[in-house]
């Protein structure tokens, strides 16, 4: 049996920072919420095949985590789900999949001098027209730091400089890059909670393959307005972008809005919205959804190109959380248009749902279900994705539960060689802390501060 694991160096990355934030989580006062899990499962079709199912027993070993900080000299989000899968009839390699983000921003000098970090693992299709199997995933890695700079022209007045550089690494597609970016912001405040800006932003990417011929520079000039209100948030940006591709020597331009919009209903309830129409390229658009649309041990759908590409996105989502019950509705949309490549053209629907209710103070239920939809330019390869799951924990001790899962996924498609229906089935026994996020953190609200202290 060939026993190398796909993803092992990620695997060793996420180890090592799962041991750092267990140590520093006391140090900073950050809130550290984490799981790890042996079990085993059955899979009745694991090649996601229409026909000659073959049926596969699974162990596994997984981590959940999640970490963040909110003070005057860390901001940090941190939410991860791995597993190490171990194919015990042979029938694929062992491989390690999951899904993990970390975003920090740590003051050097309050006010003054911040220094940015994220980095953001998954995994994505190699052929975005088949099933995700370990045949036809591979990891994907985006790394992104820099500094910003923040002067003061008297009392309402700001000039902000910034840089970033930023490293994506596939595990076996050519497209591994590399992007210096450089943003420069005149902010004018309107009050302690608002303010609007004037930017400018470049950026150069650079593949590591030189035959793909496919390096670009970015430009975007835009107005933003951010405001944090007592139960509204809201950050817009409206302007113009331009892309100079270097090989082909051309340059195209085009409207550019970003929308940020979140309004806490009631105290249990949030609703939020995401618009984006901006030039993107495949793992920028993957960076941006991880944690919103991507997430747990999903693997992201669509094609991964070099090419640049005009991206149009909305995203809803509401969530309430209250005593014993939690519920969860997202719905996305998403489309890829590439000028000079029209047949890469491809557009994405999704809607998920999730619902959580605490039997008792030891035993729970959850619920989740999916529906996805991906049209592409090509005839004959669009797909409708169904999934529903559902899961029963109950905790022995403190940190000792037991857990027992559902999965059903089912493919139905125009081309007949790609549909299927798989069923399977999990028992895992966990060890941990707390109940770690499976998305980023809650937006936070001007009257949650509001919110009187309860407790000593």
């Amino acid at each position: 049996m060939n026993t190398c694991v796909r993803g092992a160096s990620a695997a060793a990355r996420a180890t090592f920072a799962i041991l750092v934030l267990a140590v520093a989580a006391p140090v900073v006062g950050g809130e550290l919420d984490y799981q790890m899990s042996l079990g085993a499962g059955h899979s009745d079709n694991i090649g996601r095949v229409p026909a000659n199912e073959v049926a596969e027993d699974i162990a596994t070993a997984g981590l959940k985590f999640s970490f963040d900080e909110n003070t005057r000299k860390v901001r940090a989000d941190v939410v991860g789900d791995l597993a190490y899968y171990e194919y015990l009839d042979d029938t694929f390699e062992s491989e390690l999949l999951g899904n993990v983000y970390a975003d920090g921003m740590f003051s050097l000098i309050p006010d003054r001098i911040t220094w940015a970090a994220t980095d953001q693992f998954g995994q994505v299709l190699s052929d975005p027209f088949t099933p995700a199997t370990p045949e036809n995933r591979e990891s994907i890695n985006y790394f992104s730091t820099g500094p910003d700079f923040t002067l003061g022209l008297g009392t309402q007045m700001r000039l902000q400089i910034g840089a970033r550089y930023s490293l994506t690494d596939y595990e076996d597609s050519p497209f591994d890059s590399s992007t210096a970016g450089a943003q420069l912001a005149l902010v004018r405040v309107i009050s302690e909670r608002s303010s609007v800006s004037l930017n400018a932003n470049l950026h150069k990417l650079k593949y590591d393959e030189e035959a793909l011929n496919a390096d670009f520079d970015e430009t975007e000039g835009y107005l933003k307005y951010e405001v944090q209100g007592g139960r509204t948030n809201l950050s817009i940006d409206a302007g113009y972008s331009q892309l100079d591709r270097d090989f082909l020597d051309t340059t195209e331009g085009g409207a550019l809005l970003r929308l940020d919009a979140s309004r806490r209903i009631s105290a249990s309830s949030i609703l939020s919205l995401l618009v984006n129409h901006e030039f993107s390229t495949a793992a920028s658009a993957f960076a941006g959804d991880q944690g919103i649309t991507n997430g747990g041990l999903d693997t992201a759908p669509g094609q991964q190109t070099a090419d640049p590409f005009e991206l149009d996105l909305v995203t809803l989502g509401w969530s309430y959380n209250r005593n014993v019950t939690g519920l969860g509705v997202n719905t996305s949309w998403s489309q890829r248009s590439y000028k000079n490549s029209s047949a890469l053209d491809q557009e994405i629907f999704t809607v998920s749902a999730q619902f959580r209710r605490d039997l008792s103070p030891t035993m729970s239920f959850n619920l989740s279900g999916s529906f996805s939809g991906a049209s592409y330019e090509p005839p004959g390869v669009d797909y409708d994705d169904l999934a529903a799951g559902a899961a029963f924990s109950w905790r022995l001790t403190r940190m000792l539960t037991i857990d027992l899962q559902y999965d059903y996924d089912k493919r139905s498609s125009d081309l007949a060689a790609n549909e299927y229906t798989e069923n399977r089935l999990w028992l895992k026994i966990g060890f941990g802390r707390g109940e770690p996020r499976a998305t980023r953190v809650a937006p936070t609200f001007g009257v949650d501060s509001m919110v009187a202290p309860t407790g000593n």
